[in-house]
């Protein structure tokens, strides 16, 4: 079963990650919905707008945390599109981390705000 990585960078929002490679995904090739394919590229425009418009200022924490609430979002849908086929996993933006399933993503959130 291939990897596919949820991960915002600079030319991509997704990435297949495993033994077979590391390359960047081009989501037309992907079984998944049209509704899916404009909330990744939204997704990706919101992430550019906070990364590329000032790149001599930090993105603030909570802008971080309202990116991975989209990308939560976003990871679930990919799941439930095509997560028979793949494993997908999440780079969250507020922890600089991969995470397995949304479960553990969110028991870390919880965690990091107590």
């Amino acid at each position: 079963m291939r990897t596919i990585v949820l991960s915002l960078d600079w030319d991509s929002t997704l990435f297949y990650h495993d033994a077979e490679g590391t390359d960047r995904i081009d989501e037309a090739t992907l079984p998944i919905s049209d509704a899916l394919k404009k909330r990744l590229d939204d997704y990706y425009k919101y992430y550019s707008e906070l990364h590329y418009q000032d790149d001599s200022r930090p993105v603030p924490d909570l802008e971080k945390r309202l990116l991975d609430d989209t990308g939560l979002e976003i990871w679930r849908q990919l799941r439930a599109e095509v997560g028979h086929v793949y494993r997908i996993l999440f780079w969250s933006q507020e922890f600089g981390d991969h995470f397995e399933s949304p479960e553990e993503f969110m028991m870390i959130r919880k965690q990091a705000s107590t």
